[in-house]
């Protein structure tokens, strides 16, 4: 996996019949408080259109923005912040991200990438607090509807010096993931519908790194925790963000 500047994580255990490109819903994604919406995965399809998004996990670096070949698909992407879908024609491309504003900066991080019709795409910028080179990691999202009553959930670590990490729902004993390195998303697992703190802990540690606020779990919905930050030497600390992504109209 670490053979690649750029790496396609396809990481789904979702129970649908049809693949992600076959469906018919359109999604609505929730992260920060902020609401964006794209058609659905089979309208893309038949423009032979896929959709990106983007993770701005450097804490030191303000904002970015993020460019596709020649295009700038995104701008001024802060710090922590997820960016809505953004729409684009089934192709390869070479991805930079270069600070805000800066269009003729060399770029902090490059990578190439294909996007596939009809399927989604998160791309995480990350850097080591030791290390002036930032990189650029895809992880494959597949957003279809889980099992009726439950949720799907995964976990991203996109915090260099964080080490594995553990993630546990309200109550439990055991961890629903665990071992999750630097770089690394899990598979999504069903859950059923809850209200609770996740916690988020290093490796067989029993105290939180990260215990989130009580978060609603809905059926029907799909989450996605991204874990993120330095633990050493940045202001910012470690935190976590979690971004929902639902099937219908807004």
């Amino acid at each position: 996996m670490r053979s690649r500047s750029l790496l396609l994580c396809a990481l789904s255990m979702a129970p649908a019949c049809l693949g992600e490109s076959d469906e018919l819903m359109p999604v609505s994604t929730t992260s920060g408080g902020e609401v964006s919406n794209v058609p659905s995965s089979a309208d893309a399809a038949r423009r032979s259109d896929g959709f990106v998004r983007f993770v701005q996990a450097i804490p030191d670096v303000a904002s970015v923005d993020v460019y596709a070949n020649d295009m700038r698909i995104f701008s001024g992407a802060a710090y922590g912040t997820v960016t809505a879908f953004r729409e684009l024609p089934d192709a390869s491309y070479t991805f930079r991200i270069r600070g805000a504003g800066d269009d003729m900066a060399v770029p902090m991080a490059v990578g190439d990438e294909g996007v596939t019709a009809g399927r989604h795409y998160t791309v995480v910028a990350i850097r080591k607090s030791d290390s002036a080179k930032a990189r650029l990691v895809v992880f494959a999202d597949e957003l279809v509807p889980p099992a009726a009553g439950m949720a799907m959930l995964r976990l991203v670590n996109a915090s260099p010096d964080a080490g594995e990490l553990d993630l546990y729902t309200p109550g439990a004993e055991k961890p629903l993931f665990s071992d999750v390195d630097f770089e690394e998303a899990t598979a999504y697992a069903q859950v059923t519908a809850m209200v609770g703190q996740l916690d988020v802990r290093r490796e067989d540690e029993k105290s939180s790194l990260i215990l989130l606020p009580a978060t609603s779990f809905e059926a029907g919905k799909v989450y996605t925790v991204i874990v993120l930050g330095w633990t050493h030497g940045a202001k910012n600390g470690t935190r976590a963000v979690v971004v929902e992504d639902r099937f219908g109209a807004p």
